[in-house]
């Protein structure tokens, strides 16, 4: 995967929430907890191509299309706003 330069909330989870609302930082851990499953999830997808024939593919294409459905429903909350197609 290249390397992009990105935001990052680092700024905000290496605080000690000192100044922030309690609502607000609670959302915010909760945020962080849901962006960093998303992407444990992604990274055990990518590593589940690996080596894999098409047949193989096929026979576990219910097993990613689970594994899809756990990432998008990490972000689901944070995605909902967005214009259906």
């Amino acid at each position: 995967m290249p390397k992009t330069e990105t935001a990052s909330l680092d700024f905000l989870f290496n605080h000690d929430g000192e100044g922030i609302p309690p609502k607000l930082w609670d959302w915010l851990a909760q945020l962080k907890r849901d962006i960093d499953s998303a992407w444990d999830e992604a990274s055990e997808l990518d590593l589940s191509f690996d080596g894999l024939s098409d047949e193989e593919l096929v026979e576990c294409r219910e097993a990613l299309r689970d594994r899809a459905q756990r990432i998008m429903a990490c972000l689901h909350d944070y995605a909902e706003w967005k214009e259906e197609d």
